[in-house]
């Protein structure tokens, strides 16, 4: 999805989304054409740089990892190290970014509210017998002979 209206960025995850696999990805993207070189990361985990930010502790540190940003629209991000299970993350963008034009689609500095997190375990419960693990992508769900996966 796109940001609509007013709203400048959008993320996936989503604030508040549950039950997110241990992979660090993640993507932003804007409702504006957005000038590319100022969409940033940083390349090691430590303390917080760049202009799109990751972080378990509230930006006192951030994950480090690969930026693709060859498109105006929206950036992924790739990290170096696994999100860990039972942790909130929060994703932040910078004001200072800009669009095409050189203004800032941001009045101030975009924060995740609640954040983003991930099961205590890989293996969830989904409710009516069925388990998913976010880990390797595969769901068991009872069936009248026994447990089937997918």
């Amino acid at each position: 999805d796109a940001p609509t209206g007013d709203q400048a960025v959008y993320t996936y995850p989503e604030d508040g989304d549950t039950n997110v696999g241990n992979y660090p990805f993640y993507l932003v993207s804007f409702n504006n054409e957005m000038d590319t070189t100022t969409l940033t990361a940083q390349t090691e985990d430590g303390a917080c740089s760049g202009t799109i930010q990751l972080s378990k502790d509230n930006f006192q540190t951030c994950y480090g990892g690969t930026l693709d940003n060859s498109d105006p629209y929206f950036v992924m991000f790739e990290g170096n190290t696994s999100f860990t299970y039972g942790q909130t993350y929060k994703i932040r963008v910078l004001k200072s970014v800009k669009d095409a034009t050189g203004a800032s689609p941001l009045a101030s500095n975009y924060d995740m509210t609640t954040g983003f997190s991930t099961p205590a375990s890989p293996l969830v419960d989904l409710g009516n017998e069925t388990i998913a693990d976010v880990e390797n992508y595969i769901v068991w769900a009872k069936c009248p002979y026994g447990l089937s996966g997918t």
